[in-house]
């Protein structure tokens, strides 16, 4: 059996060091705000008959390699107005891209004609609430403390209240800082991604402390000695940290799948999850859950 005990310690120093990093990373080139999709794009407006959007998304792929977001004008009594705008993400079209979207364009509908294309600066608000995530995070905190005091302060005492208010806030500090060291764009959908973090990451703290208190009750070993909390480790292991390890590997190919598509937005979130998903198991299960070995 793998000694968790002694693993959470060197877990704890890469993990202090990775956020670390993230910090002087942080300060030196600060944070890619906003995403792909949200720092600017180019846009291209068509008169055209067709309201066949995917049609028209895959046609241009085909050309360019690029999926647009294509945008079909309908009049108020229903029907198309024939306008179809194309806007394409985080990325600049040369002109002889831009000749490829046209052709596309035609092989839909051979009477679409280019109205207006350019670049275009903000396609949407991307700011991300830092006192949104810092109040939350705050928030999760003392619940979880409160919680455990209620519920385990007989059995440990105040120390797993301690560690799962710890978690609640290393969790999401690990995520960022994993976002920042591989300069990933943080647009608004990361501000829920860490709260999620904080809220999910503690309570698996609360099920890692359930079930060391499960192992001692059958009594394997003495209180809560480190043959007890490595084997309730193990067991939420298999019942958490594994499926999540599939789900990661299910995400990687969906990340692969929308780089090759162009959907560059959409792969940035994927791995955004991927962190968020590795931060909050790790901490809690490998970091946290083993310090409540008493020997």
């Amino acid at each position: 059996m793998v000694k968790y005990t002694k693993l959470s310690k060197i877990l704890a120093i890469v993990v202090a060091l990775v956020i670390a990093a993230a910090a002087v990373v942080f300060f030196v080139f600060g944070a890619e705000k906003g995403g792909a999709g949200y720092n600017g794009g180019f846009e291209a407006v068509y008169t055209s008959t067709s309201e066949d959007t995917s049609a028209i998304a895959k046609a241009v792929r085909a050309e360019i390699g690029i999926t647009p977001a294509v945008k079909v004008a309908y009049k108020a009594e229903g029907g198309i107005n024939g306008t179809v705008k194309l806007v394409f993400d985080g990325v600049s079209l040369s002109d002889d891209q831009l000749a490829k979207v046209d052709a596309a364009m035609a092989s839909v509908d051979a009477s679409a004609a280019r109205k207006t294309a350019g670049e275009i600066k903000t396609l949407k608000d991307g700011k991300i609430d830092i006192w949104n995530i810092v109040i939350a995070i705050a928030v999760v905190a003392v619940l979880s403390f409160l919680y455990c005091i209620f519920r385990f302060k007989k059995i440990f005492g105040v120390k797993p209240a301690a560690l799962a208010a710890v978690t609640s806030v290393a969790a999401p500090a690990f995520a960022l800082a994993l976002m920042l060291i591989f300069r990933l764009s943080l647009s608004s959908f990361a501000e829920y991604i860490f709260i999620a973090v904080s809220i999910a990451s503690a309570v698996i703290a609360f099920i890692c402390f359930e079930v060391i208190v499960d192992n001692k009750a059958a009594g394997t070993a003495k209180p809560f000695s480190s043959d007890v909390v490595n084997g309730a480790i193990s067991t939420v292991s298999n019942l958490l940290v594994f499926p999540a390890e599939i789900i990661c590997i299910a995400l990687v190919a969906v990340f692969a799948v929308t780089l090759i598509m162009g959907f560059a937005l959409a792969a940035t979130t994927v791995i955004e999850i991927i962190f968020a998903i590795a931060a909050t198991v790790i901490l809690p299960v490998y970091v946290i859950a083993p310090l409540m070995a008493k020997d």
